[in-house]
């Protein structure tokens, strides 16, 4: 018994191996959307590799030991199934899409199912649960921006698996944490529909049982929920009233401040939790500052805000991650030292006397952050930056000023000017 359990080992050690080998050649990248520490579908169903990503999933769930590492890794494989499902769904494969809808539902049911395995066995699971609770909500996010766009007739298998996963999700939640933490969820949940079109809000409230009247009010681009009334207090739950960033599209690696304005009818001291599946939060408190990931994406970063009494809001505010435009030279804003020693051409080349100077000014979009390189055959540069003064030779010829200009990522552009420089004074008379 022992040596086929070790044969076994070997088996699954050798195809993790071929695993490794021949998922890059088949793997497809989705970067259109993203869950929390999720942001790539890898190798979609259709493909002629997808089998092997089917391997790799089982192998990987059979070498994990515990009941929570299962549930980790059976959430990280729910949320490529749903990135899956969007890609499919803009790629118009909607059946394909409403397989992986099945899919889906049966990696959360195991993620639920491992979760209370390990609350079974004396584990505290409340971390693990908040996990899941964040990254289902990023996942019916995705659902229903999905739903937004599929036909009527491929409508239905999107509505069962976002009705499915978020009842059974609510079950376990008030199972192991109790009824109000299922409700706070369910408030968490009802926020998500606030990203989508009107008509979808109503598809997804009427499966989920919830209330189609509540208004919803959109400010500076993130959506803000009514708050229940309270039904256990009369302690009332406090308000955000504004949640913006200093910048709404940021370049990889920079930084914004971002800031959460909120009250509270009985007067409460307010307390400030802020997370972010990527990036690094700094601060604390109703003000932070938020340093974009290196990739590009959309990013969402969520505030909640409680006021000691039990009662709490959330919110999140969505900032997008790419890079600006690569740096275009547009001109060259040429100042001669001499001016009677030096004649701009209609051909575009300089005529310049020996031995005077001419100041060379680069012109180029999105000026903020660039680096410039000069070069220049014959003479002296002095200065740097956007502005240089070039001095020409002492002896005659053609001579070209040559400018790169760089951006933090490596993108480059480079212009030329052409001075012809000239022995002759009386020339220039």
């Amino acid at each position: 018994m022992v040596r086929r359990k070790r044969v076994g080992v070997v088996v699954a050690l050798l195809m993790l191996g071929l695993i490794v080998t021949v998922t890059p050649i088949g793997a497809e990248h989705h970067e259109a959307a993203s869950i929390c520490e999720v942001d790539d579908a890898g190798t979609l169903p259709g493909s002629a590799v997808y089998f092997v990503k089917d391997w790799e999933r089982t192998i990987r769930l059979w070498l994990v030991a515990s009941e929570w590492e299962k549930a980790e890794l059976s959430l990280a494989y729910a949320g490529e199934d749903v990135l899956a499902i969007h890609a499919l769904c803009d790629r118009e494969e909607y059946i394909l899409g409403g397989k992986q809808c099945g899919e889906f539902w049966q990696r959360f049911r195991n993620t639920l199912a491992w979760t209370e395995a390990a609350k079974h066995e004396g584990r505290d699971v409340s971390e693990l649960l908040v996990r899941i609770e964040r990254d289902h909500l990023c996942q019916q996010q995705v659902l229903a921006a999905a739903l937004e766009n599929v036909p009527e007739w491929a409508r239905e298998g999107l509505l069962t698996v976002i009705e499915n996963s978020s009842s059974a999700l609510e079950d376990s939640i008030e199972a192991i944490q109790g009824e109000q933490d299922m409700k706070r969820f369910r408030e968490q949940l009802r926020m998500q529909l606030g990203n989508v079109n009107e008509e979808t809000q109503l598809w997804i409230q009427e499966r989920l049982g919830m209330a189609t009247t509540e208004a919803t009010e959109h400010v500076t681009g993130i959506t803000s929920v009514a708050a229940p009334e309270a039904s256990t207090s009369d302690n009332q739950q406090p308000r955000i009233t504004a949640l913006k960033a200093d910048e709404d599209c940021l370049a990889p690696g920079a930084s914004c401040r971002i800031e959460c304005r909120a009250e509270d009818a009985d007067g409460d001291d307010l307390t400030y939790g802020w997370s972010g599946g990527k990036g690094d939060i700094h601060g604390t408190g109703a003000t932070i500052t938020w340093t974009a990931p290196e990739k590009e994406g959309s990013y969402d970063l969520v505030v909640v805000v409680s006021d000691g009494q039990g009662n709490e809001v959330v919110e999140s505010l969505a900032i997008d991650v790419k890079l600006p435009d690569p740096p275009v030279i547009d001109d060259f804003v040429l100042t001669p030292r001499h001016p009677r020693y030096f004649i701009e051409q209609s051909s575009g080349e300089c005529v310049i006397l020996e031995g005077r100077s001419c100041e060379i000014e680069c012109v180029a979009e999105d000026g903020e952050g660039l680096s410039y390189d000069w070069e220049a055959d014959a003479g002296d540069i002095s200065g740097k930056g956007s502005v240089v003064v070039w001095a020409a030779p002492s002896s005659k010829g053609r001579v070209t000023v040559t400018v790169t200009v760089c951006d933090d990522w490596g993108r480059s552009d480079s212009e030329s000017v052409v001075f012809r420089v000239s022995t002759c004074a009386q020339c220039f008379v």
